[in-house]
């Protein structure tokens, strides 16, 4: 696909681009109890690839009864051109609990 980011700086030029897009994701049903997700996209800039970002996410759902799970989320963003002073990698864990209706 195609998506368009515009991005304002308080320390840096505001940034306008277009980029392509390329992600799946995939959910495992293990039993009743248990889904394993996983998604993954990754957006290169339209006129130079060398500059691109990537969000790979993992989630283990634990239902306790059967629309509300407690989960854990592995999330990873990896940016080549982030703002001045951010890092290029963000890994955050995240527990959560979900509600299905």
């Amino acid at each position: 696909g195609f998506n368009y980011t515009e991005a304002s700086f308080s320390n840096a030029p505001s940034r306008n681009e277009p980029n392509w897009r390329l992600a799946e994701d995939f959910t495992w049903h293990l039993n009743s109890r248990i889904d394993l997700e996983e998604k993954i996209a990754i957006a290169p800039r339209v006129d130079d690839f060398s500059a691109y970002r990537i969000r790979m996410e993992g989630t283990v759902k634990f239902y306790v009864v059967k629309n509300i799970s407690l989960n854990l989320t592995m999330l990873n963003i990896y940016d080549t051109r982030p703002a001045p002073g951010v890092n290029k990698n963000d890994l955050q864990l995240r527990s959560t609990v979900g509600v299905t209706f």
